[in-house]
């Protein structure tokens, strides 16, 4: 599968590159460093799949809500 760079998905989804090395940095975006020097300036490539993988990370999901509890009054004096 074809690697891709911060650049050119940052171009895909039109934010700054410094976004997607920001998701990088903090573990939301999965890449390897293919730096030619150890401990040079990092060089990420992304994986297709892992970014398949962050968007569906990111999806929003709908909430599954709690049904509504009747209110019963508690004032209510009831006249036979």
């Amino acid at each position: 599968m074809p690697k891709i760079t911060p650049v050119q998905l940052a171009r895909e989804y039109g934010c700054d590159a410094k976004t997607v090395r920001e998701w990088i940095r903090t573990g939301q975006l999965r890449a390897i460093d293919a730096a030619v020097k150890p401990g040079g300036r990092p060089r990420f490539l992304i994986d297709r799949a892992d970014v398949i993988a962050f968007e569906n990370s990111r999806t929003v999901r709908p909430s599954t809500r709690c049904p509504r509890k009747k209110r019963t009054p508690t004032n209510i004096i009831e006249y036979i």
